[in-house]
């Protein structure tokens, strides 16, 4: 380029003409809802959802973070949530369809428990053998819902929501696979 009018033009010689820059690059992109990744850590954000949109909801604390191995013979996991119920007994699940969250018998399942600080904060790290992978049949979704809801609101034994009081859970943002190797 040029500094003034009349300037000569700059000389380039061939020593930046014959170079080659090679390069791996990977991607992966996923549709909302689409099934994770398989064979490696993944990562789950989770959100509370308007009851009539069901869209997140962006204007408060509420949100919580699942970090997951996504096969191998128990089901590793960290989870992460903010501005929860303080010091509230939570219930880490697999959510099944259809409702109440069982998959009609067998299919859901509970994967930890937890309790929040006096914050609404938790940090829970465990490993669970669930002997499924996820989703599991009778669930026909793509993939498995991973929600967190108060302990008070699940019945462990049945594997199923206790009435529908979604302003108090934290639902998947996607959805997540699961091959539990063990099985």
């Amino acid at each position: 380029m040029r500094s003034w009018p009349g300037a000569p033009e700059p000389e380039v010689t061939n020593w930046a003409q014959g170079d080659v820059m090679t390069f791996d690059i990977e991607l992966m992109a996923t549709q909302l809802n689409a099934p994770g990744p398989k064979g490696l850590i993944a990562t789950l954000e989770m959100d509370n959802k308007d009851q009539v949109t069901f869209q997140p909801i962006i204007t408060d604390s509420m949100k919580g973070t699942l970090t997951y191995k996504t096969m191998g013979e128990t089901f590793d996991y960290t989870f992460v949530g903010k501005g929860l119920q303080s010091s509230t007994d939570y219930s880490l699940i697999y959510y099944a369809d259809p409702y109440p969250g069982n998959g009609g018998g067998g299919g859901g399942a509970l994967i930890g428990t937890m309790m929040t600080d006096a914050s609404g904060d938790v940090i829970k790290s465990d490993n669970i053998e669930l002997n499924k992978d996820l989703p599991s049949s009778p669930d026909s979704n793509p993939g498995a819902k991973i929600w967190l809801v108060p302990s008070t609101r699940y019945n462990s034994g049945a594997s199923s929501i206790i009435g529908w009081n979604p302003t108090e859970y934290l639902f998947e943002m996607q959805f997540i696979t699961y091959d539990d190797t063990g099985v």
